[in-house]
């Protein structure tokens, strides 16, 4: 591959860079070592594993990355986890009908399994933006659990704001 020897005249015509873009322009991490249960029939707070960034501009994009152990220790059976972002005290569901995390009660039975997702999403906005997982059983039949032993990581998030 050929060199080439830059001097004034040339940096003069540069207008743009091709790598001005895609950046990263801030990251939060969150990890929280708490237990919860529902036996709710529809999405519900976790309560406690969120993260929040506020954008700097409205035309960031958010990487949210999440991993969590989850069990159902039901016979029969599905339960659900999701993302939800909130912005301003209203929460927004990122990924519609069963979510991003879907496990049948049999196959999870007395094991805490680990579960993770990767999304992007475009809050449009420069207010704080809060991500937090939502979870809830197929027809309110019986209780999925988040770090439902002692000991566990029940859930991390890490988002990064992409710079446009």
């Amino acid at each position: 591959m050929a060199l080439t020897k830059i001097n004034n005249n040339t940096l003069s015509a540069v207008t743009t860079l091709p790598f001005g873009t895609g950046k990263i322009g801030q990251v939060s991490h969150n990890r929280q070592s708490l237990t919860f249960s529902t036996t709710s029939g529809s999405f519900v707070d976790t309560g406690h594993v969120s993260t929040a960034l506020t954008p700097a501009a409205t035309s960031s994009k958010m990487s949210v990355f999440f991993s969590g152990n989850f069990n159902k220790r039901d016979t029969t059976g599905n339960f659900f986890v999701t993302c939800y972002r909130v912005i301003g005290g209203s929460a927004t569901q990122l990924v519609g009908g069963r979510g991003l995390i879907t496990s049948d009660g049999q196959a999870s039975l007395g094991h805490l399994m680990q579960y993770s997702w990767n999304i992007v999403d475009s809050p449009s906005t420069t207010s704080a933006v809060t991500y937090k997982a939502y979870a809830m059983v197929e027809g309110g039949s019986g209780t999925v659990h988040m770090a439902y032993d002692s000991g566990c990581t029940s859930g991390e998030f890490v988002v990064m704001e992409v710079l446009a």
